[in-house]
């Protein structure tokens, strides 16, 4: 599959990566749309988004949806063929906060195609990404997808 990866100031490149596959409470997304948000901007003009400068390549990209093709084990709301939009955050789980239900302020999260974090965390301007179920907001059958990979700047 390809992946656009960026490698610093106004250096991306087109790259061939292997298929992921998705394992428990994982689903497989083939990639449909995705805006352009400040950030990706930043990262690809100025090799940097406020003090998270671009140390390694990785693939930006979070304001996306795509289309389910495969399901890992102990997936039980989405099935090949769902249009989803999917949320960028990745909280931890396993700390107090994300214990009690308050993922939304977990130290510890990453958030696609974003370089807070080392290694980097590779977004979504590929042609499949692997989401946890949990990311994914589901749309019903007809919905139109540009207008779904806006879910994520919207909410």
């Amino acid at each position: 599959m390809h992946a656009y990866v960026l490698y610093g100031q106004q250096d991306i490149r087109l790259e061939e990566r292997a298929m992921p596959q998705p394992q428990a409470g994982q689903v497989l997304v083939r990639f449909g749309y995705g805006g352009i948000c400040g950030s990706d901007m930043h990262y690809y003009f100025k090799g940097a988004n406020g003090d998270f400068v671009v140390k390694h390549p990785f693939v930006l990209g979070h304001e996306v949806s795509g289309t389910v093709v495969e399901t890992g084990p102990n997936v039980t709301r989405l099935k090949p063929g769902d249009l989803v939009a999917i949320n960028p955050n990745l909280p931890c789980g396993a700390c107090l906060q994300c214990r009690q239900g308050r993922e939304n302020l977990c130290p510890n999260v990453r958030f696609w195609g974003s370089a807070s974090t080392m290694p980097h965390t590779d977004g979504a301007y590929q042609e499949y990404v692997l989401a946890q179920e949990r990311q994914c907001c589901a749309f019903p059958a007809g919905f139109n997808p540009g207008v779904a990979a806006m879910a994520e700047p919207l909410a």
